[in-house]
């Protein structure tokens, strides 16, 4: 079965008021209210895509997939595998506290720029989405 976690991703990325965020980036309050409860039973393409958009992340990170119990041996191969069960945010904080000073601030530089390096690409993303939209209309 294939499964919608937005909230889990969300909370990994430190969204506490998701109900305001979803309206915020333009998802209709009613549309946001059904994915943040699981009841959707549809997701619009476009919601899926400003979701990604903004938080910067893919529609696998968005979804878990659980095979049927009588079909799990015959779809071992599947590439649904690869969003089997979500994959979960890595905690590496357990890391950074075994660190020197000196190990800190490298991984501090690394994460700025590597911070950096994706809002450029995301905002990429969002003026180029809104771009096409302005064309369309």
């Amino acid at each position: 079965m294939l499964v919608l976690n937005i909230k889990k991703e969300m909370a990994a990325k430190n969204i506490t008021n998701m109900l305001p965020w979803l309206v915020k980036i333009g998802i209709p309050s009613r549309s946001a209210i059904k994915l943040l409860s699981g009841k959707a039973k549809h997701v619009y393409l476009p919601h899926i895509e400003l979701i990604c958009l903004h938080m910067n992340c893919t529609p696998n990170d968005l979804f878990s997939w659980t095979p049927a119990p009588h079909a799990q041996q015959r779809l071992s191969n599947h590439p649904l595998q690869e969003i089997k069960g979500g994959t979960e945010t890595p905690n590496v904080q357990h890391y950074v506290k075994q660190l020197s000073r000196k190990g800190i601030a490298e991984v501090e530089k690394y994460a700025q720029k590597k911070l950096e390096e994706e809002v450029a690409n995301r905002q990429q993303r969002i003026a180029e989405r809104k771009k096409k939209e302005t064309a369309g209309k």
